[in-house]
């Protein structure tokens, strides 16, 4: 009985040993990343990559897990990531306008949902996209004979934010010439200019829009087109002033010139009666029905300020042209110089009295005059001795011909000139002269009497 339970027991272990050591061998291993495994991948906005396999990624050791389930998920907009259960590879591509860095995570399951992952950074490198129309250009209608313009940039985008170069072909045409308004290609809006008044009927105009400068060689330029399509409508107008001058709204002249203001030509008027006013700063010039209009009537030195120069045109006795110029005139005031006058033109003066000199002036324009005196002996080197209009200088002279300026400035930049001469003649000494008269007088008696004696004291006979 004893080795009966023995035997039994010692199956019993043997079966339980067994189980554990056949637990152990067949356990499956998880499925793990390679060492190897890529960390990033490149491709161009526009491209689709196709050299990732996950096979090179994920591996597993257990032979009945050599076929692993791969999935993957990431958070950018606009990529799309799609994988080939069957080989393991992996398709990658974006929308056009995503570029940047993105960052996917891949996972790998073996059949007993043991799984693995691994982030993968994908970048994707900007292209160039060409520009885009975003609304076709509506039929326009313009009149006969007249100019018009279109702006075509609210037609196209470019979806990299790049700045647009605007062409147009077929410029000229026998009704209508395009023009670029700003004579920059980079300004969108073009004038269409009439080169037929008699035309009416359609043209056709087509743009051409590049995303970079095309007479730049050193990098591509894309583009788009695009066409509009005019009717020129050849029914009634309303009379419009088409030509006028001056043909600057703008106009600046000094006093003493006038500006003559005309009305040049005027469209649609057909056979229409015609009546003008005009308006200086919004008073009507009372009864002046011309075309042409002068201002100011007379030339004058009072005549400066600012004026605005309008006109009406009233036709048919009902209507009037809405498109008549406005002109601003600015006249600008010109300086007069001012006029002198010495009360003291020349005078005398004798030794060491004081020297009194005055001058008078007056400006035609009101300006405030400062007088300036100068002296000198030989009319070319000066000195400033003095100012005001009476001038007292105290006389240390020496007798000789002095030359004395007063100079009048308006204090403008404009001055005149007044001279004057000054004799200054040796002090007389009280009795010199009585005492010359009596010693010449002395002396013509002494010398009468010499000569009435003659020699040896003989009288002389006559």
């Amino acid at each position: 009985m004893r080795a009966s339970f023995t035997v039994r027991f010692g199956v019993t272990l043997f079966a339980f040993l067994v189980f554990i050591i056949m637990t152990q061998i067949v356990q499956a291993d998880p499925p793990y990343v390679k060492v190897d495994a890529p960390t990033e991948v490149i491709l161009l906005e526009d491209e689709e990559y196709l050299d990732l396999d996950l096979n090179d990624v994920f591996a597993d050791d257990d032979p009945e897990d050599q076929q692993l389930n791969f999935s993957y998920y990431h958070e950018a907009e606009g990529l799309n990531v799609s994988i080939n259960e069957t080989s393991g590879r992996v398709a990658i591509s974006g929308a056009e306008d995503l570029n940047g860095e993105v960052h996917v995570t891949f996972q790998a399951d073996d059949r007993n949902g043991s799984l693995v992952i691994h982030a993968i950074k994908v970048i994707i490198l900007p292209v160039n996209d060409p520009p885009y129309i975003v609304g076709y250009i509506s039929a326009l209608t313009i009149f006969e004979g007249e100019d018009s313009f279109i702006n075509i940039s609210v037609y196209f985008k470019d979806i990299d934010g790049d700045e647009l170069y605007y062409y147009a072909e077929n410029v000229t045409t026998d009704a209508y010439t395009l023009v670029n308004s700003g004579s920059d290609p980079r300004d969108p809006v073009f004038d269409i200019l009439c080169q037929n008044p008699d035309f009416y009927g359609s043209i056709t105009l087509t743009f051409q829009v590049y995303d970079r400068d095309p007479s730049n060689q050193s990098e591509e330029a894309l583009s788009v087109g695009i066409s509009a399509f005019i009717q020129v409508d050849g029914g009634h107008h309303n009379p419009s002033v088409s030509q006028f001058e001056p043909n600057e709204t703008s106009v600046m002249i000094e006093e003493l010139e006038v500006v003559v203001f005309r009305i040049i030509e005027i469209k649609h008027l057909w056979s229409y009666p015609l009546t003008y006013r005009w308006y200086v700063n919004g008073e009507e010039v009372p009864g002046h029905n011309l075309s042409s209009y002068q201002f100011p009537d007379e030339a004058s030195y009072r005549s400066a300020g600012d004026f605005i120069i309008t006109v009406e045109l009233w036709y048919d006795d009902r209507f009037y042209i809405s498109n008549t110029p406005e002109w601003t005139l600015t006249i600008l005031d010109v300086n007069r110089g001012p006029f002198v006058t010495l009360v003291t033109e020349s005078m005398k003066v004798e030794e060491g009295k004081d020297i009194t000199l005055e001058a008078t002036g007056s400006d035609p324009d009101g300006d405030v005059l400062m007088f300036r005196w100068y002296r000198s002996k030989d009319r070319e080197e000066w000195t400033e001795v003095g100012s005001n209009q009476t001038f007292v200088l105290k006389n240390d002279l020496s007798p000789d011909d002095y030359y004395f300026k007063c100079v009048v400035d308006d204090g403008k930049g404009t001055s005149e000139t007044g001279w004057a001469r000054v004799t200054v003649e040796p002090k007389e000494v009280p009795g010199l002269s009585a005492t010359i008269a009596f010693m010449t007088l002395l002396f013509a008696s002494i010398s009468l009497y010499i000569w009435s004696r003659g020699p040896r004291g003989h009288s002389k006979a006559y």
